[in-house]
């Protein structure tokens, strides 16, 4: 049930507002204290990082209520977001467990960790929330719209995953951390004509629509199935609300 005691060091401490370091602090050593004994150091980073960013909020939730049942929420939301249950996991460890380590009934504990992951935003496969080590290889987590279909980043060009990586779709720019594709001039180039074709395809579709409806025959249709607004006007593609 216990796992591997490997303390990671946090890049820098988070940000607390003045008003809430006595609570963070006393919250974090809860959690410092679960994480590093039973979890590992990441676990331990990644809850005064939820501490913390729940300090920030006006007012912090924080403020109010059990230090101990705060403390295990936060741990227990991120144990969801990183599987913290499935055997299959370094490091794992039932929920029940868990709660038992901090002192608090597993349903609260349960209740309360559905109300940081809605406060902070916690999602499926959220990359903010997950375990460092395991980001590497969990390709979910690497996966982002491309032209409407699921892509794995890391196989696109550069610019695509700076510009994922700057919407905070990624937590990180994949081609940063690795050696470059051996055709890698080659690959973007491809990726470069298929945009530009793909624009002018958009274009003379654009041109046709507008020929289409230029006699007000369909106009009607159009505006039922959502082919034109109220004004006439042809709605067409946008290469730039569908290209990630």
């Amino acid at each position: 049930m216990g796992g591997r005691k490997r303390d990671t060091k946090s890049e820098r401490e988070p940000s607390v507002p003045a008003a809430m370091r006595d609570r963070f602090a006393a919250l974090s050593a809860l959690t410092d204290h679960v994480c590093k004994e039973h979890l590992d150091g990441q676990y331990a980073d990644l809850a005064r990082k939820a501490l913390a960013a729940l300090s920030r909020k006006r007012p912090s939730p924080l403020a109010r209520g059990r230090a101990d049942v705060w403390a295990c929420a936060v741990v227990y939301a991120l144990g969801q977001i990183n599987f913290l249950s499935d055997r299959g996991q370094k490091p794992h460890m039932a929920a029940d467990e868990l709660c038992r380590l901090f002192g608090v009934a597993p349903s609260t504990a349960m209740n309360k960790a559905k109300q940081v992951r809605e406060m902070l935003g916690m999602g499926t496969f959220d990359h903010r929330w997950m375990l460092p080590d395991r980001l590497e290889t969990f390709a979910p987590a690497w996966m982002v719209s491309v032209n409407g279909l699921m892509a794995d980043i890391r196989a696109m060009p550069r610019a695509m995953q700076e510009d994922a990586f700057r919407r905070g779709m990624i937590p990180w720019v994949p081609d940063d951390r690795k050696p470059p594709h051996p055709r890698q001039t080659e690959r973007d180039s491809l990726y470069a004509a298929y945009d530009r074709l793909r624009r002018i395809n958009t274009e003379h579709q654009s041109e046709a629509a507008a020929q289409l409806f230029a006699d007000g025959v369909i106009d009607p249709i159009a505006k039922r199935i959502g082919l034109m607004d109220a004004d006439g006007k042809v709605f067409v593609e946008n290469d730039d609300d569908d290209v990630i």
